[in-house]
């Protein structure tokens, strides 16, 4: 699973915003780093939103570059999600 992110760069320094993730950023002096600090957002903000109850939206945007969630986030949000209804067939 993926979440697109926008990348801005002001004063020497990357500042990413995870698109479909309201308030969830990032920032680092190197494009690598911004990917890291984003994924480590991406987590605490899954994290938190899970313990207040609310649901965790797909991932449906495009940005300036994608990141792979950790597989302990994959899980939570596959664990908060109802299954999906399967079609019976007679």
């Amino acid at each position: 699973m993926k979440y697109a992110y926008t990348i801005e760069r002001h004063k020497g320094k990357y500042w990413g915003s995870v698109i479909d993730l309201k308030v969830c950023v990032g920032s680092g002096r190197t494009l690598k780093a911004l990917g890291e600090d984003i994924r480590a957002a991406i987590d605490a903000w899954v994290e938190s939103s899970l313990e207040r109850g609310h649901q965790i939206p797909e991932s449906r945007s495009q940005g300036d570059a994608s990141i792979e969630v950790t597989q302990r986030t994959a899980e939570l949000i596959a664990a908060s999600r109802p299954p999906r209804a399967t079609s019976a067939r007679a």
